[in-house]
């Protein structure tokens, strides 16, 4: 994120904080090819939010 001129405040799994409020699309078309250029993808509907969110609780729970 700091390579493309972001400020990440909180990085946890599966969830980055930007200190940026609302990105324009170029921004955001620059995150998505960053993100898919280390097998990842952003989510950005909220139905895939939740699911991610309860997928990161899950494996925070069965993790030792």
């Amino acid at each position: 994120m700091e390579q493309l001129g972001l400020h990440p405040e909180k990085v946890t799994l599966g969830e980055v904080i930007l200190a940026e409020g609302n990105l324009s699309i170029a921004t955001l078309e620059k995150v998505d090819g960053a993100l898919q250029a280390h097998g990842f993808e952003r989510i950005d509907d909220r139905k895939s939010r939740l699911i991610e969110a309860i997928k990161t609780k899950i494996i925070h729970l069965i993790s030792p």
